[in-house]
């Protein structure tokens, strides 16, 4: 997850539920290796998460493709 500051603190958990609450697609972030484009998951549970992953990683493609095939009734966020 990410503090205040940005930075990032890691979710030790095996599991993680809540609400999605937003979604961040190909957002340009800098690292220590340069710009890079990432994909940001707002998740709230018992408090508010950042899961940020790459955006052509299997995560986040995974992702994408998940909620894709969602029905209208099952979007409901």
């Amino acid at each position: 997850m990410l503090s205040d500051d940005t930075r990032q603190i890691p979710i030790y958990e095996r599991a993680l539920t809540g609400v999605i609450t937003g979604i961040e697609v190909n957002k340009k972030v800098e690292t220590s290796h340069g710009e890079t484009e990432k994909t940001d998951l707002h998740i709230l549970a018992e408090k508010p998460y950042v899961i940020r992953s790459g955006s052509e990683s299997y995560f986040s493609k995974s992702l994408l493709l998940s909620l894709d095939a969602l029905t209208s009734e099952q979007q409901k966020f």
